[in-house]
C-alpha cells in the first residue's frame, strides 16, 4: 500500500514545519510526501526545503489558486495508490497512518474514511484539547444535521472520481463531499482521534466568511442535483445554529439576539414563511421580542431524533447527533452525540438518555416516578450520595409530577454503550 501525503500551504512558515513533523514521526511512513506551494510569499519555500532530506517530499510549485485547487494539484501529482491529506496548520498524531493502513485493508469495498479531531488552540496556554463530537454518517442527513469531517482526516482510496471545489467563493469541502453522496460512496468513522485541528488559523479567524462560503456550496450542491430543497433547508438550520454557537463562544455584544434571530431564521428555513410563522406564533417567539417564552425556557429541546426497534433488546433505540437548542433560559445550540432508549416493559417503561459532547457526559434514565442520573463531573455524583434517601424527592408543581432520583452505576452506562455497539 502506498500512501500520498497531501498538504497544500499558502504562505504557512509558522506551522508548516510543525506538520512535517507530525508526519515524519508517523509509525507507518508514506510513499511520499507532496506539499503544494500555493504561490506563498513567506519562506514557505524554506520551510519545505529543510525537510527535503527528512522525508521522501515532493514539492509542487504553482501560483496562488486557492486550497481546493493546491489539493487537486497535490492528487493530480500523487503516484501512491492512497490520499491522505494533511492541512498546514495542523497535526497528526503517531498513530495517524497506521490506523488508515488497517481499516484500508480490512475494509477494501471501503473507498474513503474520516476520524475524529482534537480542538487545539496552541496559542492559549491555559486551554485543553477538546475532542469534537463526530458521529457517523450512514446518509445525506447525516451530514446536513452535523458534518464531522475535517479534510486533515480524510483518507481517501486513489480510484475515487473525486475533485476539491476549486471556486474561491465556495468552501472545498462540502459540495464535494456532497457529491460522492450523491453517488452512493459513503465514507466509514475510523474512531481513533489522531488529528489535532488548529482553532487560531483559518476559517475558524473569520466564521461569518466561512458560513457564506459554505452555504454557497451547498446551494451549488442543490442546483446540481446532489440535494434536495428540503435536505437544504436543513443544512441552512444547522449552519445558523453553528453561527449562533460561535457568537456566543467569541461574547459578541447582543450575543444573545443573535441565537434567537438564529432559531427564527432556522424555523422559517425549516417550515417555510407561512407554517414556520404559525409556528413562532403558537410558542410566542416573534422577531420583536427579546427572549423566548417560559415553557421553552424551562424545557429541554433536541433536534428530531429518529429511533428504530431492536428485537434483540426489545426496545426502540437511536444513535445519532441532536442538537441542544436550549437549556433552561439560555439558547446553546450544541451539538452532541446523543444515545436514546425507549424500553416498553410488564412493569412499566423506561427511557434513557444519554448525552457526549467527547470531553462530558451526562446519563439519565426515566422509569416510573424515578429518576437514575449520573454525569462526568464526579463532584455532582458525589453530592447525590451525600444526600439522605429522603431528601433525594421533587414535589409535584403544576403540571410537573413528582419523582425521586438517585444515582445511576457506571455499569448502566457501560451495558448501555454495549447495546449500541459502542466501543470503550
Amino acid at each position: 500500500m502506498k500512501i500520498s501525503v497531501i498538504i497544500p500551504a499558502y504562505n504557512a512558515s509558522e506551522t508548516l514545519g510543525e506538520a512535517l513533523i507530525s508526519v515524519e514521526q508517523q509509525h507507518v511512513q508514506p510513499f511520499e510526501v507532496l506539499v503544494v506551494n500555493d504561490g506563498s510569499t513567506d519562506d514557505t519555500a524554506d520551510v519545505i526545503q529543510s525537510f527535503m532530506d527528512r522525508l521522501p517530499l515532493v514539492c509542487v510549485d504553482q501560483d496562488n489558486a486557492g486550497l481546493g485547487a493546491a489539493r487537486n494539484a497535490g492528487m493530480h501529482a500523487a503516484k501512491g495508490d492512497t490520499w491522505a491529506f494533511l492541512d498546514a496548520d495542523d497535526v497528526w498524531g503517531t498513530n495517524k497512518l497506521a490506523h488508515a493502513r488497517d481499516y484500508l485493508m480490512r475494509f477494501l469495498d471501503v473507498q474513503w474514511f474520516y476520524t475524529p479531531i482534537f480542538e487545539w488552540s496552541p496559542g492559549d496556554a491555559g486551554a485543553r484539547m477538546r475532542e469534537r463530537a463526530c458521529p457517523k454518517i450512514r446518509t445525506v442527513e447525516d451530514f446536513l444535521a452535523f458534518n464531522p469531517i475535517v479534510p486533515s482526516t480524510v483518507i481517501m482510496r486513489s480510484t475515487v472520481a473525486f475533485r476539491w471545489e476549486e471556486d474561491r467563493e465556495l468552501q472545498e469541502d462540502a459540495g464535494a463531499y456532497l457529491e460522492l453522496f450523491s453517488k452512493g460512496v459513503m465514507p466509514m468513522k475510523i474512531p481513533h482521534c489522531t488529528t489535532k485541528y488548529r482553532l487560531d488559523f483559518g476559517m475558524t479567524a473569520d466564521a461569518e466568511g466561512h458560513v457564506d462560503k459554505v452555504m454557497r456550496a451547498v446551494e451549488k450542491a442543490r442546483e446540481l442535483g446532489h440535494i434536495n430543497d428540503a435536505q437544504f433547508a436543513l443544512y441552512e438550520v444547522r449552519k445558523a445554529y453553528e453561527l449562533a454557537r460561535t457568537y456566543k463562544k467569541r461574547g459578541d455584544k447582543g450575543s444573545l439576539r443573535s441565537d434567537e434571530t438564529a432559531y427564527i431564521d432556522g424555523i422559517y428555513a425549516l417550515l417555510g414563511q407561512k407554517d414556520g410563522g404559525e409556528f413562532l406564533e403558537n410558542i410566542g417567539l416573534h422577531e420583536n421580542e427579546g427572549k423566548f417564552p417560559r415553557f421553552l425556557r424551562q424545557t429541554l429541546v433536541l433536534s428530531e431524533v429518529n429511533l428504530s426497534y431492536s428485537g434483540r433488546y426489545k426496545s426502540f433505540i437511536s444513535e445519532g447527533t441532536a442538537t441542544i437548542q436550549n437549556i433552561y433560559n439560555q439558547p446553546v445550540f450544541a451539538e452532541v452525540s446523543c444515545l436514546i432508549e425507549v424500553k416498553e416493559r410488564r412493569r412499566g417503561g423506561e427511557i434513557i438518555l444519554y448525552l457526549d459532547n467527547g470531553t462530558d457526559y451526562l446519563y439519565l434514565s426515566f422509569k416510573g416516578i424515578v429518576m437514575s442520573i449520573r454525569s462526568s463531573d464526579e463532584a455532582f455524583n458525589q453530592g447525590i450520595l451525600e444526600k439522605d434517601a429522603k431528601d433525594r424527592s421533587v414535589k409535584a408543581k403544576g403540571d410537573a409530577p413528582a419523582f425521586t432520583y438517585n444515582l445511576a452505576g457506571k455499569g448502566k452506562i457501560m451495558l448501555l454503550k454495549r447495546r449500541f455497539g459502542i466501543e470503550e
